[in-house]
């Protein structure tokens, strides 16, 4: 005996890989780690080990995803589907990156699973280890050019410039290695090399009657943060002496005979 039928079911069969009119690429990651906050290319290091990979895709068709693999091995699992938007930009969080070299690929698959279009692969290299060795940095002085007292000048020694010029030096620095200025623990930017070994940097306004203690870091081309100055003490003090003081020219001294003394 039969009972009743059910509704028709239909299997649509797809072996068809989406390659036709469509193109995927990694074009960059985003680090969000300071010192080195934006997008960057495969040829610059990271010290972000969780960085955004970004990428284009045109040309996907309703059902169509990107997959990201690590390595160029594209026909394993993927480590994720990427987030696409409408202008074809797409991104894929990664997390947890040991130090070294990573190559990831991504492709184009359709809604039965058919892997098509690949991108060419992309090489992030995570760099985690700060510039501690075989190298020195220190905040020398300042420079005031503001008179009456025009020069370098020390620690500690007071200025009415309000916009001074601070001046170190950095030994050991590698290729790619930089010297950040830091204002209170505060990062500031990035000193201007003016050689191998000397450095200056423009500090901006400061305010009248405080002590500001400022650090110089050598930092690499990743990000990472080495080796440290001591700290270096600038006091601005641009208020005349004019409360409770008086002074008065009184005369003159004659020291050519006959008249002698004062007068």
């Amino acid at each position: 005996n039969r009972g009743p039928d059910s509704n028709d079911f239909t299997l649509p069969v797809d072996f068809t890989p989406p390659t036709t009119n469509n193109r995927v690429a990694i074009t960059g990651y985003e680090d969000d780690q300071e010192p080195n906050l934006g997008i960057f290319t495969e040829d610059v290091p990271t010290s972000d080990a969780s960085p955004l990979l970004i990428g284009r895709v045109t040309g996907l068709t309703p059902g169509d995803v990107v997959l990201v693999f690590s390595g160029i091995n594209t026909s394993g699992t993927p480590l994720g589907q990427a987030i696409t938007d409408d202008s074809g930009r797409w991104t894929l969080q990664l997390d947890g990156l040991a130090e070294g070299s990573h190559t990831f690929t991504a492709v184009i698959a359709d809604a039965a699973g058919n892997r098509g279009t690949v991108s060419g692969s992309f090489t992030l290299i995570v760099d985690l280890t700060p510039p501690f060795q075989d190298n020195t940095v220190e905040i020398t002085a300042y420079r005031d050019d503001v008179e009456p007292n025009i020069g370098d000048f020390a620690s500690g020694v007071p200025t009415n410039d309000t916009t001074p010029l601070l001046v170190g030096r950095a030994n050991g620095l590698q290729p790619g290695d930089v010297v950040l200025i830091f204002q209170d623990g505060t990062l500031l930017g990035q000193a201007n090399l003016e050689d191998s070994v000397n450095w200056t940097y423009q500090l901006a306004t400061l305010a009248e009657g405080r002590t500001y203690t400022f650090t110089a870091v050598i930092a690499d081309a990743a990000g990472n943060r080495g080796t440290a100055s001591a700290g270096f003490d600038i006091i601005v003090d641009s208020t005349p002496p004019t409360g409770g003081n008086s002074i008065a020219i009184t005369g003159y001294y004659d020291d050519r005979a006959p008249n002698t003394g004062d007068f």
